[in-house]
């Protein structure tokens, strides 16, 4: 093949490229097949195979490329004749500009590694698990050297801070008012150096850094579970969706299965002007379906409630363990008992039950963190009893925010928008907290909140992926050590102002 022929050919193997990442990323790799991508680009679906294999051949070569600026990143970082603290930084910031320089791509990377074929998938978890091992390196460096602190355990520190840098592919909008640079450094800044305002205290001595008490972010947690059950915002926004109109909306997207436009700080607002259910769910029986969903049971008030509760619960099982696509009406009907037909006698379709126990589960969540705000308390620790609520939520036995994590993105376009809006309510309220820190003078005035809000979601929202309730941490020592990194950084000696 002559140069000349080959421009056209590469040109049009990029555009292949970019159509079926874009493809994959909307519909799921399972759910989009060679025909979809062969419509998108205009072309007959035999004629994709003059560019390609397979279409698992497609997702390989997209996930491969992206892992290489990361490996990069680390080795110039393992190389760098600096301090290990400031090797960290430079990580921490080459980490964010891989991310911002294609979001979309990384978003892909982390939802479809599952679907690539056996060996390739094996070998781009083993690169993802080098690439942590080689951060907690850094970390286990600076604490050896004494430049970091040796509280928290580095390894959950490790964690805690990847979370909120992969995450950042959820939210970041390269069109938003924040450039890369200016991104790296507010997570350089919060991550090493922490949110809470040093104000010329000295840090903790290194050898007497004792473990955190967390009595009031339980208390204020727990009694906020409680009170979102047939009361509260939680059976408020039960009436809301049975027609009684508003929803939320407001500014940027906050920790989710999908994206949401805008970059962090561009919007705020607590109110989504005449948004009701899509596709005429707003009916009162919706609404008791949602009330109940996730409870685990009916509430009291009638057989039709418990079996929408045994219902929800069931189905929630199942999506979690199985993935809601490999999950059949057929199955959850078998589980329960029950036949199809007398299964269609509750519900529309099965998307119906994923969307009430993801709005459920988002509303107990935002019950919990409004009582949490309108406490008598200070800043710091209305924000430590934030991450310790939304642990306790993501490590306990209910199924709807993990499944908001996973799953959100086989819903409607117009139920997305819904559970979105919600999000962006709760990152709100988490942003709140962090700017009434700053204006009493006890967090750091420099850093955004709302950046803040979302990288606290995003660490916390991460443990999805790697708790086992057999592992190391508690959830009381999870929520303790999170809120350790975010508040208090990693550094042994806070930088001033």
């Amino acid at each position: 093949m002559s140069q000349r022929e080959g421009a056209p050919v590469a040109a049009r193997r990029e555009e292949l490229l970019r159509v079926a990442r874009a493809a994959f990323l909307e519909r799921g790799y399972d759910g989009c097949g060679t025909r979809d991508i062969a419509r998108r680009l205009g072309i007959q679906p035999g004629s994709l195979y003059h560019y390609i294999d397979s279409k698992e051949a497609l997702l390989v070569e997209i996930l491969d490329a992206v892992q290489t600026p990361g490996r990069a990143a680390l080795e110039a970082a393992r190389q760098a004749p600096l301090p290990a603290d400031e090797r960290l930084a430079s990580l921490i910031g080459a980490h964010v500009d891989v991310i911002a320089q294609d979001p979309a791509v990384i978003a892909l990377l982390f939802a479809e590694v599952g679907a690539l074929p056996a060996a390739e998938r094996e070998a781009t978890l083993h690169g993802l698990r080098a690439y942590r091992r080689g951060f907690g390196a850094l970390v286990a460096d600076g604490v050896a050297a004494r430049l970091l602190r040796r509280r928290p355990d580095p390894r959950l520190a490790t964690l805690a801070c990847l979370g909120a840098l992969n995450s950042l592919h959820r939210w970041y909008d390269p069109a938003g008012r924040r450039s890369p640079d200016e991104l790296a450094a507010q997570f350089q800044l919060l991550l090493l150096d922490g949110l809470a305002n040093p104000d010329g205290a000295a840090r903790e001595p290194l050898d007497e850094d004792p473990p955190r008490v967390l009595a009031f972010a339980w208390r204020a947690g727990e009694s906020g579970a409680r009170s979102s059950r047939g009361t509260g915002p939680g059976a408020a926004r039960g009436a809301r969706d049975a027609g009684e109109g508003a929803g939320r909306a407001g500014g940027d997207a906050s920790e989710s299965a999908g994206r949401a436009g805008g970059d962090a700080g561009e919007g705020a607002g607590r109110t989504r002007e005449g948004a009701g259910r899509a596709g005429g769910d707003a009916d009162a029986a919706r609404g008791a379906l949602l009330a109940t969903a996730g409870d685990g049971a009916g509430r009291a008030g009638g057989d039709a409630d418990a079996a929408r509760g045994a219902l929800l619960a069931t189905a929630g099982d199942l999506f979690a363990t199985r993935g809601f696509e490999a999950t059949t009406t057929r199955e959850i009907a078998a589980a329960l008992g029950v036949s199809k037909a007398t299964l269609y006698h509750h519900i529309r379709d099965k998307q119906e039950l994923l969307f009430a126990l993801i709005q459920a589960a988002q509303w107990r969540s935002l019950a919990r963190l409004e009582r949490i705000v309108a406490a008598d308390a200070d800043p710091a620790s209305k924000l430590r009893a934030a991450i310790a609520q939304h642990v306790l939520q993501l490590t306990g036995a209910g199924v709807g925010a993990r499944l908001l994590l996973r799953e959100a993105r086989a819903l409607t376009p117009q139920r997305r928008a819904i559970v979105r809006a919600d999000e962006r309510s709760y990152t709100t309220e988490l942003a709140a907290i962090v700017a009434d820190g700053q204006r009493v003078g006890a967090f750091r005035p420099e850093l955004d909140a709302e950046v803040v809000a979302l990288a606290v979601l995003g660490a916390v929202n991460w443990i999805d992926r790697w708790h086992r309730p057999d592992g190391p941490w508690p959830p009381h020592a999870l929520a303790e050590g999170f809120a350790d990194v975010l508040l208090d950084g990693l550094r042994a000696f806070p930088t001033k102002r």
